[in-house]
């Protein structure tokens, strides 16, 4: 998946799936940039890697994802 679908996906994802108290604004530029570099496209891996996200803000006591949090995860997963 790629470009436009990819963006829509992730978008659905924090909101459907994530629903995290704050939006993480994961279709950002710089945010889809590194989701798209982790994980080629694949909806498996984009899942793996939204909820590890989350999960690690939360226990960091944010209440959206940040940048240095998604790219700590998605370097996990490369």
């Amino acid at each position: 998946m790629s470009g436009e679908d990819f963006k829509r996906t992730v978008e659905i994802w924090e909101k459907q799936i994530l629903k995290l108290p704050v939006a993480s604004n994961l279709s950002g530029k710089t945010m889809l940039k590194t989701l798209g570099e982790a994980t080629g496209g694949y909806i498996g891996l984009l899942d793996m890697i939204l909820r590890e996200s989350a999960i690690r803000a939360l226990k960091k006591g944010l209440p959206k994802i940040d940048l240095e949090t998604l790219k700590e995860v998605a370097a996990e997963y490369k």
